[in-house]
């Protein structure tokens, strides 16, 4: 049996840690602006809905 391509074996390793790291995520508040909503501490504006949270769960995301 041949040995294990030296060139794959770091990028696999590499992979895994992203993935157990939580490489790649998006804060809440990006996933907001993302949407087109903006991040509110107080009640969304009339005519907008509550469509998520930001900042950790501290506000709310409001999209029309």
């Amino acid at each position: 049996m041949g040995a294990a391509n030296p060139v794959l074996a770091p990028d696999f390793l590499h992979a895994c840690v992203n993935l157990l790291t939580g490489f790649g995520q998006r804060s809440d508040h990006y996933i907001c602006v993302k949407k087109g909503g903006t991040c509110n501490f107080s009640s969304c504006p009339l005519f907008q809905k509550i469509e998520g949270t930001c900042y950790g769960k501290k506000a709310k995301c409001c999209i029309r």
